[in-house]
């Protein structure tokens, strides 16, 4: 764990020196004013990410730039033993006068001189946990607690947007869709690019690396060229992969918190986004004055507050809408982009440069046991033995612990979007409830349970069944008569979770369900549970007209160990599915007194080769005279597998 801690922080105070430097320097560059746009915004997103490949590949490596500096090891080396000491330490053992010390020193000195053994230190010279070790880690895990509490409350705002966006709609006619294939073939873009609509939105939105939605406004109140000059802008944010860069951008500023410059570069990453897609929207289009027309438009749209994350969107900065107008309107572009081979051997140049260069923070290793003297042996007799650190109690609640994402701020949030207006926004914050595992909520997501709206009910089950606490039992077990049939799957799924809190009579509603696949899971269920009661209600499954429902009805009642009459049997022998006939081999495998080596011998010709197979091991725990002359029929089959397993099962029964 010690070395852990320190590896980490000599990182962090590397990468903060080296993104120091290098968001320094695209600062300067930036406000030099004789660079075009399509420079400077390489150069930001280079200092962005440079610093972590800069910072690891110089502790990789082991560069040393002058001005580095090392992390002392907080483990100190015993101090050295001199010839002095240890003959101070012999005449004191063998009860010698202070003043004969000076007479044995010499003799002594002799001996380490010519490479005679020393004798060994005392033990209690030895290496100790400084108070240093301790400040590290206190350090380290204030970093890694403050990061992961930013990370989390970004990725719920993300959700939060999901959920925003959720009741999108695909558009599939009218004009958009056709400027949009228009655009895609003039300008060379081969993904298909999915348009879709929102009302919960009053500006355009680049989303992922394919998708454009645009408010409903945008369908009804633009002409077709402010339409065509809004769909070219946002195409020209999914060509850049603007998205992805600010989720990046986004995420380092949190991570990376005691770096204030990534924010200036993650709003400089975004300003300059949106510059370039209006000037690539106005190259394509053959005009820039449609899409300053859609701006002024969409300002008038914006009321509602901003999406709460960094965003591809044509209007999410609004301070830059007027600039942008005006540029547009005057004819200002941003000049021509740099060719692939200057973009690769400038941020090489750059990224080698920092890395030779620029200061660093590297670890050092306690020192080896064997740079000290080892400790001495009163008796002098027996051999020495490395001295093996026992770990300390925090290292052990490291390793035996469970990491704990369940941050209450975060938790909080989610749990009043709960009672959120939006749908999809309930059903957003309840799946993230359950990623999180969080037993606060449990409460919280018993009482959305009854919700009016299906997909929120169906994640709420599976947020229960992610969290995994028994409080939620009797109200997934209410939902196993739910109008919906997803709803019903899902509770079944969750109640999955909870066998050993159920009992047969609360999950056997479900085996009358419409739906065969939730059938199926109730009769696994109820094997899982264990309660013989289910018998009955099992063995009518046999007859049920989905073979995965009579599968999973046959293996239960193979665990619960239930008797089934020949007549079963043999309905199940002859049953059209492969699967349900290999389960009544198992069956029988498991219960021999109710095995019928003809039956079973003529499954060895079944035209399944996995039934073929299973007759084989049926046979093998027969243990009667019949099932070793039909074992050894099946050495002369056709399918080796079957000769294989006969003959290992004759020699597993002598």
């Amino acid at each position: 764990m010690e070395s852990m801690t320190r590896t980490m922080l000599a990182w962090l105070m590397t990468y903060a020196i080296h993104s120091t430097a290098l968001l320094g320097v695209a600062w300067l560059l930036s406000r030099w004013g004789r660079l075009s746009m399509h420079t400077v915004d390489f150069i930001w997103k280079l200092a962005l990410v440079g610093g972590l490949l800069t910072s690891t590949a110089q502790l990789a490596f082991d560069v040393r730039p002058s001005g580095s500096f090392a992390l002392e090891s907080t483990r100190r080396a015993a101090p050295a033993v001199t010839s002095r000491d240890l003959t101070e330490l012999k005449d004191e053992r063998a009860g010698l006068p202070a003043d004969a010390s000076t007479h044995t020193a010499a003799a002594e000195h002799q001996d380490i001189a010519s490479g005679a053994p020393v004798p060994a230190a005392p033990a209690s010279v030895e290496h100790t946990l400084s108070t240093r070790a301790k400040v590290e880690l206190l350090f380290f895990g204030a970093w890694a607690l403050v990061a992961l509490t930013l990370a989390l409350v970004y990725i719920a705002r993300r959700l939060m947007l999901v959920g925003r966006l959720a009741n999108r709609q695909h558009i599939t006619e009218g004009t958009l869709p056709a400027l949009l294939d228009t655009l895609c073939r003039t300008v060379g873009f081969r993904s298909h690019v999915a348009l879709t609509s929102v009302n919960t939105i009053s500006s355009p939105v680049a989303l992922g690396l394919h998708e454009i939605c645009v408010p409903e406004a945008a369908i009804t109140d633009l002409s077709t060229d402010e339409q065509r000059g809004l769909l070219a802008h946002e195409l020209a944010h999914l060509a850049r992969r603007d998205p992805v860069w600010l989720d990046v951008a986004s995420l380092m500023e949190r991570v990376f918190f005691f770096q204030p410059l990534n924010r200036l570069a993650r709003q400089e990453i975004q300003r300059n986004a949106e510059f370039l897609c209006d000037d690539w929207a106005a190259e394509r289009t053959g005009n820039g004055l449609p899409l300053a027309h859609c701006l002024a438009r969409v300002a008038e749209w914006i009321e509602a507050s901003p999406l709460g994350v960094p965003v591809a969107g044509m209007a999410e900065q609004r301070s830059l809408l007027v600039t942008r107008i005006a540029r547009l309107i005057e004819g200002r572009r941003a000049g021509s982009p740099m060719s692939r081979v200057l973009t690769i051997g400038t941020a090489t140049v750059l990224l080698s440069a920092v890395v030779a260069a620029a200061p660093g923070v590297r670890r050092v290793n306690a020192p080896a046991p064997s740079e000290s003297v080892a400790a001495v042996d009163p008796a002098n007799e027996r051999d020495e033995q490395p001295v093996v650190d026992e770990p300390s109690h925090e290292d052990k609640a490291n390793r035996n612990g469970k990491s704990e994402a369940d941050d209450p701020a975060v938790v909080a949030a989610l749990v009043a979007r709960l009672k959120d207006a939006d749908a999809g926004v309930r059903r957003a914050a309840a799946s993230s409830l359950g990623n999180l595992r969080s037993k606060t909520a449990v409460t919280a997501l018993i009482a959305a349970i009854d919700d009016g709206n299906k997909e929120v009910r169906v994640a709420v089950c599976q947020a229960l069944g992610n969290i995994g606490d028994a409080r939620a039992v009797p109200a997934l077990t209410r939902l196993l008569t739910d109008p919906s049939p997803e709803v019903r799957n899902r509770a079944i799924d969750a109640l999955d979770e909870f066998a050993d809190e159920l009992s047969a009579r609360q999950v056997l509603p479900s085996t009358q369900d419409a739906r065969p696949e939730t059938r199926a899971k109730a009769a696994e269920l109820l094997g899982e549970i264990g309660d013989r009661d289910a018998i009955p209600t099992l063995q009518k499954l046999l007859k049920d007209s989905s073979e995965d429902v009579r599968t999973a009805a046959l293996e239960s009642l193979c665990e619960l160990k239930a008797l089934l009459s020949t007549a079963e049997l043999s309905t199940l022998f002859n049953d059209p599915s492969p699967d349900v006939r290999r389960a009544a081999l198992e069956y029988v495998k498991e219960q021999p007194s109710l095995g019928n080596v003809a039956t079973i011998r003529r499954m060895m010709s079944d035209s399944d080769e996995h039934v073929r197979e299973q007759a084989v091991e049926a046979l093998s725990e027969l243990r009667s005279p019949e099932a070793r002359t039909a074992l050894r029929e099946a050495l002369t089959s056709s399918d080796p597998a079957v000769r294989r397993r006969a003959a290992e099962a004759l020699g597993e029964r002598p």
